[in-house]
């Protein structure tokens, strides 16, 4: 596809989930249940629109059948959420969270049987409200803004204050969260005297993220108000035995003494032994960018000790520099990695082959 159509169906495909998403909006307060339909076809048409910019055959269904013809005429099935997600991982080396798949999947889920007539709230003889969709949608565009606006920041950078606007007209139903968080507090409060932690969440700033653990230390939290869970890395203070949670960033205070646990302090306790004469299992981290080395071997994945981000897959070698790096992009040679800009970014003129994924020089 030439460059100049491929940027117009990118835009075209951006544009209508943008629409998608005001319309959403728009209805949230009347007409809830095609606030969700909407809202959920946005998310369908961003993840989509990403993974074209790889190439146009990937989101159709089965790629070895992709015409390009039917392709522009719009004659063509189209990959499901899924499948979206899983090219976007190993064949773009784009890592959608697990946490954050699953939230799309359960909107996803509403939107099917809302259209088939079939939501558990209908059978039950009453109509999905505001305050059912809100917390959802509220949390699932969180995570959707930041991998528009931070981890594929450069490529939808055109549509940036569209972005802003929504978001600011997204932070009018706070109150929402606010008035849940009044309601369920009675039950935190009755859950927190029975032993079971609480952390505060991060995005709604409630002490509602209810703590489980994953394996020590590393515990994820679900906020019972917004939905967004999150990693927490929970250390023992090593001079008063008082937990520290940590939630990003890598770094944590005792409320006691004051003692300061970072990134460094991580790395030795819980890192990798390292052989001088053996490469390095630490790794770069592709999702946070951090300056130094934060991703470490965790059981049989990777975890980031500064994003808290765990990743399936293994860290590989910069094709460019050597570097290891997790989460980076799919041809480091071309495009580099968190560490160097690759070929491109070393002044030299190539055209990308996306079918066969190897840079062909001139």
């Amino acid at each position: 596809m030439p460059a100049n159509q491929s940027n117009a169906t990118f835009h075209s495909i951006t544009l209508n989930a943008i629409d998608f998403l005001e319309r959403s909006i728009k209805e949230l307060e009347k007409s809830p249940k095609y606030s969700v339909i909407n809202f959920y076809n946005s998310i369908e048409l961003f993840l989509k629109a990403r993974l074209l910019k790889e190439h146009w055959s990937l989101i159709v269904y089965n790629p070895a059948n992709a015409n390009h013809t039917k392709f522009i005429q719009g004659d063509f099935r189209s990959t499901g959420l899924e499948d979206t997600i899983a090219r976007l991982r190993d064949i773009s080396k784009e890592n959608v969270e697990q946490k954050v798949e699953n939230l799309f999947k359960r909107i996803r889920n509403h939107r099917n049987k809302l259209i088939h007539f079939y939501h558990d709230q209908y059978m039950k003889g009453r109509e999905i409200s505001i305050s059912d969709v809100i917390p959802e949608q509220y949390s699932a565009w969180h995570y959707m803004y930041i991998l528009l606006t931070e981890q594929w920041g450069e490529i939808f950078k055109d549509y940036k204050k569209d972005f802003d606007r929504i978001n600011n007209s997204m932070q009018k139903h706070r109150d929402y969260l606010d008035a849940k968080y009044q309601e369920l507090k009675v039950k935190i409060d009755e859950d927190m005297a029975k032993g079971i932690k609480y952390t505060e969440c991060f995005f709604c700033k409630h002490k509602s993220g209810k703590i489980n653990e994953i394996d020590d230390p590393l515990y994820s939290y679900e906020c019972c108000v917004c939905g967004i869970g999150n990693h927490i890395l929970i250390e023992k203070c090593p001079e008063c035995d008082i937990d520290i949670e940590i939630k990003d960033l890598c770094e944590g205070v005792c409320s006691k003494c004051g003692k300061k646990i970072d990134l460094s302090y991580l790395i030795e306790k819980y890192g990798p032994d390292e052989n001088p004469k053996e490469d390095t299992k630490i790794a770069y981290c592709g999702m946070c960018e951090y300056p130094t080395p934060s991703a470490i071997p965790f059981n049989d994945e990777y975890l980031c000790l500064n994003c808290l981000d765990l990743f399936p897959f293994k860290p590989e070698k910069c094709k460019y520099c050597g570097e290891l790096n997790i989460a980076t992009n799919s041809d480091t040679c071309v495009f580099g990695c968190t560490r160097c800009d690759g070929e491109l970014g070393n002044g030299s003129n190539f055209e990308y082959n996306f079918d066969i994924h190897t840079p062909k020089p001139h």
